[in-house]
């Protein structure tokens, strides 16, 4: 949505411009609940209350209690001003100013929009969005609304909405309910000796405050999912000089901290004390035999915020002092004893120096807010902004809309579009339990294969409701608020929005409805270009059949002339006429159901519709004899055309229901499609953990044999006769291994080894790192940790290749799946004990086993491809 066009610059948020939000010089998340904006501030300081005036002679309870302290004198009072006037005064002064500032041309403009908005009903669809800004500022910024001619402007505002819509949930808002006008309050400190009150000083600490959970909460967003929220967030500055003073100073009620500064601590301080000596003093008076019966009541009372003894009146010369009031009847006098009075005295000093003190507080504040002025009026905007952003955001929510796609072609394309009002009133019938309609979405095109609509369809049949929904969408996107159709939905900029709806089409008192009609239509033909948008009801009713049907005919030849983007709602044959032979024009129906009698609500675009006058007629169950004569009037001819398209709908209705039905049906097939590759893929993960499992314990089972039977032949070399025959079982055994994948793989990895790798030492259990290469001897040397040994290419394995780049290899200690028992919840998902699974081990993947390791943390086939 937009702004005002005449705005402060410090001021102006309509947000910051396209190009300063993709520069990122400006700004959903899935951000937690934001904390309440009204969390309390640490409790103040007890400070004394203020000193009321000199007391009447009517007093009220005799014998309060004394439980208050002597009280500060509060300033005298100013009238305070609610954020509800300062929002009326501001929005009356922006209007003021904005129509004393615009020129003849803008004003016609705007009148031309409030017609638009007027027929379309925009102001009804819209005023629920006032209700979810949650404040002042988020109000004022919804009051400058205004329709935007710029798609740049348009698209950052649509923008935001979309990603706004991923910030915001069910049960989460940015903190925004506590902020105010700080450019209102601000202007009450314009002389230079005027100095803000505590309520004031309260509402600009808390807008800082608001800025500043704000800020984090935006910047918190990521880059890539909300760039322009995050753009906005560097137009907040909390003013952290300003508000550290201000928190400092003001505590959440709006009152002077006693910290506020050392003299105020002191001040109050020495109040404490006297309190203590006032209550001291007194409670040992009291207890005097003279005075103990000339007394009323025994205790102190409050009266004035100062500790008085009531006295009977008749008795008053028992206690001198002086008297500060009578009772109720006269019966009973409130004196301050003269063994107080030095107190007394001193306290009404402090009270005329903490009054000093506070002007002084206030004077310095406010001079410290005004010389920030301009961030905190631009900090407030942003906020204002961002408030009405976050409501269009729960309105989409609530309403079932989206924020759509700005086309540049020209193109309109709305898909699903359904009129909100509709929407809302069928879900309050349903929580109310009453049966409601369905409401049907259509969808439409213009700008594509044709760029006129010719709508026809029976009475009360939703033309009036397609004609509004399209002119809601269009205004409500060129506002930048979501509109009620799919995301999938694109819009162009319109540059004149022209609707003349026959339901409360109204003008000047004696101009008849056909009067008002044909100003209208002078109005379009005078701005119709390729940039409009144009929407007429009933076109060329309200005359005579025969000349309405020629002078519609000619507006929309004049129409279609200039390029001009419509839809016109017509009960006239020759216009639908028009359509069937006009490339640039298209007919569309509202779907008439010929067994029931009534409207389906459906539009079928590419067929002309039919009035279905009888058919209502017959349902209203008029009388059968009229029905009968006005059959036989109307002709065969006209009833056969009448049948005709009536059939064609219905034809083409069923297809569309079929074409929907398999579009179901597709997307089932796609989903099934989609989870048995899910399961194929998971297939083919077990296969390939079971093909590493087999190799594995291939390898436990051969190589210790080939060991073996190499130690064996070494053992025999010098037994006659044995030493042959084990070295041939030793070449058998060789040459089985040979062929197997496993040792295949082996020979590729050891052929391709060098210094710096790092290998799976089979004996020690430990990966290690490859010092040198033997390639000619077979053999290789291998630093695990501290210890460096020689070994043989079959003693080693992989590990991941990825784990190449690991400075210091660390021993590992691996347990083998098969001491510990399946299940075991010692054991993590792969068979280790928890904490002890080999580096190389990162779990079966797909594309050539991972390098994994499996049971014993071997590293497993597949060369570390992941």
């Amino acid at each position: 949505m937009t702004v005002t066009e005449e705005r402060n610059e410090a001021v102006d948020h309509s947000g910051p411009s396209a190009t300063e939000q993709e520069q990122g010089t400006t700004t959903a998340q899935a951000t937690e609940q934001a904390p309440a904006a009204t969390d309390e501030a640490p409790a103040a300081e007890e400070t004394p209350a203020a000193e009321p005036a000199e007391a009447t002679d009517e007093a009220s309870d005799d014998d309060a209690p004394a439980e208050e302290a002597p009280a500060a004198e509060a300033p005298a009072a100013e009238p305070t001003v609610s954020d509800e006037e300062d929002e009326e005064r501001a929005a009356r002064e922006e209007r003021a100013r904005e129509e004393a500032q615009a020129t003849p041309e803008e004003r016609a403009r705007r009148q031309s929009e409030a017609r638009f908005l007027g027929a379309i009903g925009f102001g009804r669809v819209t005023e629920g969005l006032k209700g979810l800004c949650l404040s002042v500022l988020g109000r004022q910024t919804l009051g400058r609304m205004k329709v935007l001619y710029e798609a740049d402007a348009i698209r950052t505002c649509l923008e935001q909405t979309r990603e706004m819509l991923g910030v915001v949930g069910e049960n989460r808002r940015l903190p925004l309910a506590d902020m105010h006008d700080v450019k209102a309050v601000l202007g009450r400190a314009q002389q230079p000796d005027k100095a803000l009150d505590g309520r004031d000083l309260r509402r600009i600490w808390a807008t800082l405050r608001t800025a500043g959970e704000v800020k984090r909460q935006l910047e918190g967003l990521s880059e890539a999912e909300a760039p322009r929220l995050r753009a906005l967030a560097s137009h907040l500055d909390p003013v952290e000089p300003l508000f550290q003073a201000l928190d400092k100073a003001i505590d959440p009620r709006g009152d002077f901290r006693s910290g506020a500064s050392d003299r105020l601590n002191e001040i109050h301080t020495r109040l404490r004390q006297l309190k203590d000596e006032v209550e001291k003093t007194l409670g040992e008076y009291v207890v005097k035999g003279e005075v103990a019966i000339a007394l009323h009541n025994p205790r102190p009372v409050v009266r004035d915020n100062r500790l008085l003894l009531a006295v009977k009146t008749q008795r008053k010369a028992d206690v001198p002092g002086t008297s500060r009031g009578k009772g109720r009847g006269g019966s009973i006098l409130f004196i301050e004893p003269e063994v107080v009075k030095p107190q007394y005295a001193e306290l009404d000093a402090l009270l005329a120096e903490e009054k000093t003190e506070l002007q002084r507080l206030r004077l310095e504040l406010t001079r410290l807010a005004v010389a920030h002025q301009a961030l905190l009026e631009r900090t407030a905007g942003t906020l204002g902004w961002i408030d009405f952003t976050q409501a269009k955001a729960l309105f989409a929510r609530e309403r079932r809309m989206a924020a759509p796609q700005v086309a540049d072609d020209g193109v309109l394309e709305l898909h699903d579009a359904h009129h909100p009002l509709m929407a809302q009133a069928r879900s309050k019938k349903e929580e109310q339990g009453e049966p409601a309609s369905e409401v049907v979405p259509f969808s439409l095109a213009l700008g594509g294969a044709h760029d006129l609509l010719v709508l026809s369809g029976p009475k009360q049949g939703g033309k009036t409701v397609v004609l509004r929904t399209v002119g809601l969408c269009a205004a409500m996107a060129q506002c930048g608020l979501p509109v009620p159709a799919s995301d999938k939905s694109r819009l162009p900029v319109f540059k004149h929005l022209t609707a003349d709806i026959s339901e409360g089409r109204t003008g000047p008192a004696g101009r008849s409805q056909f009067i008002t009609h044909l100003t209208r239509v002078k109005e379009v033909v005078a701005e119709a270009g390729k940039e409009s948008l144009v929407l007429v009801d009933d076109l060329g009713a309200g005359t005579d059949p025969a000349e309405g049907a020629a002078l519609a005919q000619a507006f929309l030849e004049r129409l279609l002339e200039s390029g001009a983007k419509g839809v016109v709602a017509t009960h006239l044959e020759p216009l639908k006429g028009l359509a069937l032979q006009h490339a640039r024009a298209e007919n569309a129906a509202m779907a008439f159901d010929q067994e029931t009698g009534k409207p389906t609500y459906r539009l079928l675009v590419g067929l002309p519709g039919v009035s279905a006058t009888l058919a209502t007629a017959r349902r209203l169950e008029l009388p059968s004899e009229l029905l009968a004569r006005a059959e036989e009037l109307l002709g065969k001819g006209d009833r056969q055309v009448a049948d005709l398209v009536a059939s064609l709908q219905a034809h083409q209705a069923k297809a569309q229901e079929e074409l929907r039905k398999a579009e179901q049906l597709r997307n089932g097939v796609l989903a099934e499609k989609k989870l048995l590759e899910e399961e194929r893929h998971g297939f083919e993960r077990k296969k390939q953990a079971l093909a590493m499992e087999a190799d594995m314990e291939l390898e436990e089972k051969l190589v210790p044999l080939q060991k073996a039977v190499r130690e064996t032949t070494e053992a025999l070399k010098g037994v006659a006769g044995a030493a042959e025959h084990a070295t041939k079982l030793q070449e058998k055994v060789d040459a089985l291994l040979e062929h197997t994948p496993f040792e295949q793989k082996r020979r590729e990895f050891a052929a391709k080894l060098k210094k710096g790798e790092l290998v799976y030492v089979v004996s020690l259990a430990q990966v290690g790192e490859v010092v040198q290469v033997k390639r000619d001897k077979g053999k290789l040397k291998v630093a695990c940790g501290a210890l460096a040994i020689e070994t043989t290419f079959d003693n080693v394995s992989w590990v991941e290749k990825r784990m190449a780049t690991v400075a210091a290899p660390k021993p590992v200690q691996v347990i083998r799946a098969d001491d510990a028992e399946a299940g075991d919840p010692k054991n993590d998902e792969y068979g280790f004990r928890k904490g002890q699974r080999p580096v190389n081990f990162q779990g079966f993947t797909s594309g050539g086993g991972g390098g994994g390791g499996g049971r014993g943390g071997r590293g497993g086939p597949g060369g570390g491809g992941r």
